[in-house]
């Protein structure tokens, strides 16, 4: 999915547009240290809230034309403006090792947990939301 396109979007979609982990030191697939995992996405807020809100600020804002639907919390890493007018917000947030292992970048927020391990909580449901 990606966002901008009118036909798809609502308020308060969320898509993940990036993974990044930092620090540590890794060999043969081993961690060592304490490694960050951050996940990036993009939102659908409406007309105006790209203009009223900085690269810095938290999200989600008090800002009453920044106000969606959305289970993200982080910091406002960049945006724009869709060719609807909508704005799009661009979050990026920590999360767990074991979120950032089943996050997949163009996937919807949060991600889903398929198969037979669905019944057991998501281990990014307790993030953002």
């Amino acid at each position: 999915m990606a966002l901008g396109n009118p036909d798809d979007n609502r308020l308060g979609d969320v898509v993940v547009t990036g993974k990044t982990q930092s620090g540590g030191t890794s060999i043969f697939g081993i961690h060592f240290g304490h490694v960050t995992y951050r996940v990036s996405v993009q939102l659908i807020a409406a007309p105006g809230c790209f203009a009223s809100v900085n690269f810095g600020d938290l999200w989600p804002t008090s800002l009453e034309e920044c106000s969606v639907e959305a289970s993200v919390e982080g910091e406002i890493s960049g945006g724009g403006t869709a060719a609807t007018g909508d704005s799009i917000i661009e979050v990026v947030f920590e999360v767990p090792r074991q979120c950032f292992d089943i996050t997949a970048v163009g996937d919807m927020w949060p991600p889903a947990q398929t198969g037979t391990a669905s019944q057991v909580p998501s281990p990014c449901a307790t993030i953002s939301q």
